[in-house]
């Protein structure tokens, strides 16, 4: 999960951003990233459940680790995302990349030398 949001985060950040530009677009790009990052990576965890029945298994047929099946996890997993919890998510992001942007703007990628990441 955290490995998978995170790679999201940056490159959906990286893609909506697009390079140097106003503070509003940037804020804008985190919330975006922060929502989506975490939607994703909590879908990708309901398969990770809900597969768990199919693969892991006693004789009788009852799941090991997680019972419920990918009908139950996904729909479980991705409507509070969806709705609550990505939002906030998108929230807490833009507050902190605002709060960056005001007191180290040099911290956020987009506001470096020509817009480009020092790594790339």
């Amino acid at each position: 999960m955290a490995v998978f949001m995170s790679f999201t985060a940056y490159y959906i950040f990286k893609l909506v951003s697009n390079g140097p530009g106003k503070k509003t677009r940037v804020s804008f790009a985190a919330f975006i990233s922060g929502y989506l990052s975490l939607v994703t990576a909590a879908i990708l965890t309901s398969i990770e459940l809900g597969i768990q029945p199919m693969i892991a298994s006693t004789a009788d047929g009852k799941a090991l680790y997680c019972p419920y099946n990918l009908s139950i996890a996904i729909p479980a997993m991705a409507i509070e995302h969806l709705l609550f919890f990505g939002i906030v998510e998108g929230i807490i992001t833009a507050i902190i990349v605002s709060y960056f942007l005001k007191s180290e703007p040099g911290m956020i990628y987009a506001f470096r030398k020509g817009g480009k990441d020092e790594t790339g």
